[in-house]
């Protein structure tokens, strides 16, 4: 407060003595309310003379007082009008009211509450709520049956969370009442995680010359301001087309008047309201309204002065549509805080009853109050004991008013009261639901679905979709696989079943169940990989996910490793048999192979294990956007966007890139044996040209997964196309080059004996573990075989030939041995 206030109210209090004449028995107080303002309250007035004819009846209430109020006083919901029509009443002559019922609104409530204690006044509010009100040390007699605003902060945040809203609008016009609001909102819902974006303007401001008055992203608006601005606030959206209650929400206070949006919005020169009721109610359908004084959840139960809030307002209603009888209130808005009004007036009694009586009967000042007591009838406005005891008795009160139970906490602010909310449908507001201590409960049969048919308006964040594969895809990959494995068991089983014709005996059946394996495996880590996963439990979606990626991974790699391993484990017994032949080498068996195909797959199975235990580069799951959907709305307007889980992140990529390397130094291998070997006249031996077939396009495609690995991450089905393509090229590759052949020759020949395509060639022998020896020559065959006989002669005792043995090749020597163990 101010100097020259202070001068002021020093000049007054010092100059206060007036001469009049008064009813001894009268005790006065000052009813202030706001007239044909932002907020009219005026009409609470006659709420007031209710309850003064109840209380001037009572014998035993005020024995020997009448009650009354000296003036009736315009504060015009402003500060200084309100200060100055109370210091207007404080210096009339004869003036001597001890208590303050008023002021209006929060913003004409300050003043005269902060400066009333000067006189000892007390201050009974009947319609202010500012959370500011409750500071004892500025408002020392101040009593408010209003509930504190902060009651319905919690109250908003929690309507705001049960509907899952996770974004909100504040639009808050820029008077104390609102911003003290907005600020306390905007912490709790940001503790509550919900983002609030805070649009403000000054009273004087026209909503159509506000700049992005509603965010492009808003869809859920609390409108934190008087009535008349949140009519223009409407307004201006039925023009910009917010009308799809689908789409919207709109949250607003509940203490407006009834029907509000009907009663048309006074023009000022800057502004011309030009929204008809219909418009207005265009938007408003469905919006939810929030009233925080408690009102009687049994309207129809008798209060204090013998009546029920209904029965109070049939009186009510009835006194201000009967001009001819009451034309007192002929120019009186209806206001629906009049039943507060009431109860403020009966505060007032029932505290003066308990100090009068105290007074009476020479009971002391009380625990709070020192100083000699002063009968309330020889009130003259200065601080005394007695006005100290009116404060404490107030402070005391407690009794069941039309407004519930009436009673103050330390700082004079009405206990906390349950929250009522309101939707407005059918052109009025109906109670559907009551908050109270956070609990949320609907009432007259009223529930989500009812409030909100058509599903409760999305708040605009984005919806997170977690892509998966597209069932096309699955369904033809699925298809495509399944054919690839029953290919398998079809070359499975042509392996098994002609296992000891000679053609299937040259390539090796027991190595070709390996390849059959190898690209078995890769067939069915494509089910795993694209498998369609439900992604409406993302947490147990994201532990199967990882699963499937570690499987997938290993059967890939492990797999091709195993299929081509086996078939350069096949080039390399061509290489050691027709590379540099000599009599002392050992024969390959299929064991000796089998154990190279272990050796080579125990090598990539070992880059697979080491990059799956070192934290840093194993498998986890990262979320990043698909960018094969660009953001899309959905039909309520509410942007989708698209995730997809990846098993890499960027050091497991470096991982990746080992497994790759040593597939591509098998492919090396490969392709130098491919080459020594191509000179090998058995054709039905010779599988170079094959094997070059086979190396020129899994080279192809792993150059193709490679690329598709590290550049296409982010394309998730784009991606998968590519790489499971590519899988299934390899695998069809093997089978076909492998197989195919063997299958045409023994369709053209049954018996599987005419493998000799090359003159040069005469036969082929087999011994056990699926040795083979190769006679490469007719005319050495013939020699070897008199060598037999003359071998066989000399051990049956006949004739030696004379002569010098010759030295045989490796070759020779295993020819001699499969004929001699064929023959045996």
């Amino acid at each position: 407060m101010n100097t020259c206030l202070l001068f002021l109210l020093a000049f007054i209090i010092t100059n206060d003595a007036h001469n009049c004449s008064r009813q001894p028995d009268e005790l006065q107080f000052l009813f202030m309310a706001s007239n044909g303002s932002l907020y009219n309250s005026f009409g609470s007035l006659l709420g007031v003379d209710i309850a003064l004819e109840k209380i001037n009846s009572n014998s035993s209430l005020l024995a020997n007082f009448t009650l009354r109020y000296s003036n009736a006083a315009d504060s015009q919901c402003r500060r200084t009008p309100s200060i100055s029509a109370f210091l207007s009443q404080r210096i009339a002559p004869c003036s001597n009211f001890l208590a303050v019922i008023g002021s209006g609104c929060s913003v004409a409530t300050d003043p005269v509450a902060e400066i009333g204690p000067f006189w000892g006044l007390s201050h009974v509010s009947f319609s202010s709520s500012s959370v500011h009100l409750r500071d004892r040390d500025r408002f020392r007699n101040y009593f408010q049956i209003y509930a504190s605003e902060n009651n319905y902060i919690p109250a908003i945040a929690s309507l705001i969370t049960y509907y899952g809203w996770s974004r909100v609008v504040i639009i808050t016009e820029r008077v104390s009442l609102f911003t003290e609001t907005e600020e306390t909102l905007f912490k709790l819902l940001a503790a509550k995680s919900v983002a609030a974006t805070r649009i403000d303007f000054e009273s004087d401001e026209d909503p159509a010359d506000i700049p992005n008055l509603f965010p492009e992203s808003g869809r859920i608006f609390f409108l934190n301001m008087w009535e008349p601005k949140a009519r223009q606030v409407i307004c201006e959206a039925y023009k910009k087309g917010y009308t799809d209650r689908r789409r919207y929400a709109w949250i607003l206070y509940g203490w407006y008047n009834n029907e509000w949006w009907n009663i048309p919005s006074h023009s000022t020169p800057n502004n011309t309201f030009t929204c008809t009721s219909d418009q207005l109610y265009s938007v408003l359908n469905g919006a939810l309204t929030i009233q925080q004084y408690p009102i009687n959840i049994n309207v129809t139960k008798t209060a204090i002065g013998n009546l029920s809030y209904n029965e109070f307002y049939e009186l009510y209603n009835s006194r201000l549509a009967n001009h001819s009888s009451y034309p007192e209130y002929r120019y009186i808005l209806s206001s629906y805080v009049a039943h507060m009004a009431y109860d403020a007036t009966w505060t007032l009694a029932l505290a003066l009853d308990r100090t009068a009586k105290r007074i009476a009967g020479g009971q002391g000042p009380g625990p709070e109050c020192s100083g000699t007591l002063t009968p309330l009838d020889e009130w003259n406005n200065t601080i005394t004991a007695t006005s100290c005891l009116i404060r404490y008795e107030l402070g005391r009160t407690s009794f069941e008013g039309l407004t519930g139970n009436v009673s103050f906490d330390d700082d004079g602010i009405r206990c906390k009261s349950p929250a009522r909310i309101y939707q407005i449908k059918n052109n009025e507001q109906l109670l559907v639901a009551r908050w109270f201590q956070d609990e949320f409960i609907y009432l007259n049969n009223q529930s989500t679905s009812t409030l909100f048919p058509d599903g409760v308006p999305p708040d605009g964040t984005p919806i997170r979709i977690v892509s998966t594969f597209h069932l096309s895809l699955v369904v033809i990959f699925y298809a495509i696989s399944f054919a690839g494995l029953v290919f398998c068991v079809v070359c499975l089983i042509f392996t098994f079943y002609f296992r000891n014709k000679k053609l299937i005996k040259l390539i090796s059946p027991n190595l070709n169940y390996f390849i059959i394996a190898g690209t078995s495996m890769v067939f069915l880590s494509i089910f795993v990989r694209i498998f369609p996963f439900d992604t409406s439990n993302e947490k147990t979606f994201k532990k199967t996910r990882l699963l499937f990626c570690y499987i997938s991974l290993y059967l890939d790699f492990i797999g091709y490793t195993i299929a081509f391993g086996t078939i350069l484990s096949k080039m390399w017994r061509i290489y050691y048999i027709f590379y540099n032949p000599s009599p002392n080498k050992k024969i390959l068996t299929d064991w000796h192979l089998i154990g190279l195909i272990l050796l080579i797959t125990a090598g990539m199975v070992a880059i697979l294990i080491i990059g799956s235990a070192v934290p840093q580069t194993r498998l986890k799951l990262s979320l990043e956007s698909d960018r094969e959907h660009s953001n899309k709305f959905d039909e309520r307007g509410v942007p989708l966007d698209y995730y997809v889980y990846h098993c890499f992140t960027t050091a497991s990529f470096v991982w990746l890139i080992f497994p790759y390397i040593y597939l591509g130094m098998l492919q090396i291998i490969a392709l130098i044996l491919a080459i020594q070997t191509r000179k090998v006249c058995i054709k039905i031996l010779n599988d170079s040209k094959e094997v070059a077939v086979i190396i020129y396009i899994t080279s192809i495609v792993l150059v193709e997964l490679v690329i598709v690995s590290f550049a296409l991450s982010n394309f998730n089905n784009i991606h998968e196309v590519l790489y499971d393509a590519g899988l299934l090229i390899v695998a069809f590759t093997i089978l076909l080059v492998i197989f195919a052949p063997k299958m045409y020759h023994l369709y053209k020949d049954p018996k599987g004996e005419n493998c000799d395509t090359s003159q040069s060639m005469s036969s082929i022998e087999f011994g056990r573990s699926g040795a083979f020896t190769v006679v490469s020559d007719k005319e050495r065959i013939d020699q070897l075989q008199k060598k037999v006989l003359e071998l066989q002669s000399q051990l049956d005792g006949k004739t030696v030939l004379n002569g010098e043995r010759k030295s045989v090749t490796f070759i020779e020597t295993s020819m001699v041995a499969s004929f001699t163990e064929a023959n045996v």
